[in-house]
Formats: C-alpha cells, structure tokens, sequence
C-alpha cells in the first residue's frame, strides 16, 4: 500500500500528514506534538504501525519510515543493510527533519536500530517491541542470499508466491491468533513486493542482517529504556527478552495473549506504554549492566 491511501490509513485521517524524502528514505510525517520516531521490523514496512496512529496523532507528531528496500523506499544497487548502514539513513532522517529527543518506538529488527540510533542521537525514551537480541538466531543459510546467482534463481518463486508466503509467515510466526492474518493485512505487506528490484532488495536485506552486530550496543545511561514481548514469541522469546532488558537496564514485559506481531495484537498495550514513557518515565527501572 503506498501513496494516498497508505497516508490516510496510517494517518486516521489527520489533515496534517504529508510524505517526506530523505535520500532514499521515504517516511509518513502526521500529527502534532513531542516527536515520536517508529521504526517497523526487518521485511516489514510503515503500515505495521496503522493501528497505533489513529490513538497517538492529536498528542505526537508521528516519523514512521519506510527503511531503504520496503514499502516506498528504494534501495540502490551498491546499498548494504548492516546494522551500521540502517543507522546511517535513520540519523540522516533523524537531523533532516528536525527530531527532537523522541521517544522512539522500535519493532523487531527496529527495535535494534533504536539502540543503535540512540548511542549517536538524544533519545527521550525506547520502547523496543519484540526485539531483536544479540543471541536472535541467524541460519547461516541465508549468507547464500548475497550471491546474485542465488537471488536470480529465487526471484520469480517470491515473485509469484508473495502472497502465500505472507500468509504463512504472518500465520506461522508472526500472530498468536491466526485469524488476524486477513486479506487486507497480507496485502499491506506482499503487494509491496511488485517488482524484481523490490524483491531483490528484500533478499539482500535479509542477507546483511547480523542481530550479533547488537554486541557491542549500549543505550545510554540517562535513556529511558522499556522491552516487550509475547509470551508465544519465537523470534524474541521472553528469557531472551528478560537477559537483554538486564542488559540494557530497563524493565520488560510479556504479553500473554501476543506473539512476534505485538504493535498490530495489542496497539492499546502500546500506545499506554509510549505514554508511560512520555510523562512518567520508567517505573522499575534497573540499573544498567
């Protein structure tokens, strides 16, 4: 979904919203008020976040990007997606448009760039959603998508089976309950991928991701920081959530009802946690280890 109807859907009908640019990045500017940063997951795009906004536009001014290779943003051919390379764009967005320590909001693979974001830019909070680790598992297998050969080989299978795989991943390892897998969801996220270099970049995105590369990542210290997750999560299960909360000093909590789609299971959850650490901070805050 992409162009006025994704903007009015992820907006609520906000009159304020408009498309920006930053090099290849394209983000949904909506609202008014403290600056709030989303960042969606891996192969996910901005319109994960379309059933947060509605709650959260009359009180922020909402940044939800398309990172470089989904949804709107293209990906040159010479581009990279280390965790480095992420960071890069998402700061190059962060001072073209004038953020303002946000509270930044982080999905899986976005809750790993916010930690990264907030060790180089003023962070007033993060709420990392399902996220990513350095202990998330990496197959070795997928190294074989940096090989061109191989992303030629696999590109019209994707092409063709974009949908049903969707669906499958959405039912199988996104959603506790499956039945929130509708058309419409699945749409959002497939028919995104419509074209070779879209699909293309999608393999190579997920060819340079490297959750260890959060190693050496630390928030800092004055950085409210609060972790979540689903109690049927297999991407970023509760032990794996609890040790890094303990990590990076804050508290953490497990969602009984949810799986690795929390932002899209249980938006009202989110929305009193951005508020939480918007006016109250972090209650239960651990010291950082």
């Amino acid at each position: 979904m992409t162009g006025s109807r994704a903007q009015e859907r992820f907006a609520g009908g906000s009159d304020s919203a408009e498309e920006r640019r930053v090099g290849d990045l394209f983000a949904l500017v909506s609202g008014r008020g403290r600056d709030l940063l989303l960042l969606h997951g891996l192969s996910a795009n901005r319109t994960e976040w379309a059933s947060l906004t509605p709650r959260l536009t009359d009180r922020y001014r909402l940044v939800a990007p398309d990172l470089a290779g989904r949804g709107a943003s293209p990906a040159s051919p010479g581009d990279r997606f280390r965790l480095g390379d992420e960071t890069d764009r998402i700061v190059a967005l962060f001072d073209e448009l004038d953020l303002r320590s946000p509270i930044v909001v982080g999905h899986s693979h976005g809750a790993a760039l916010a930690v990264a974001l907030s060790a180089v830019r003023e962070c007033g909070g993060l709420l990392l959603i399902n996220p990513v680790s350095p202990w998330t598992r990496r197959p070795p297998v997928l190294d074989l998508l940096s090989l061109p050969a191989v992303r030629r080989v696999l590109l019209p299978f994707v092409r063709h089976y974009r949908r049903p795989l969707t669906r499958y991943i959405l039912t199988r390892r996104v959603y506790a309950d499956p039945r929130k897998a509708t058309e419409e969801t699945i749409g959002r996220y497939a028919d995104t991928l419509d074209s070779g270099d879209k699909i293309d970049a999608i393999l190579r995105v997920v060819a340079d991701w490297r959750p260890s590369e959060l190693e050496s990542c630390a928030v800092p210290a004055e950085t409210h920081v609060r972790l979540v997750t689903g109690r049927h999560d297999r991407r970023a299960p509760p032990k794996e959530v609890a040790r890094w909360a303990a990590r990076l000093g804050g508290p953490y909590d497990v969602l009984e009802e949810c799986a690795h789609g929390v932002p899209e299971e249980a938006p009202d959850r989110v929305v009193q946690m951005i508020l939480e650490l918007d006016g109250t901070g972090q209650p239960g805050r651990t010291d950082r280890r």
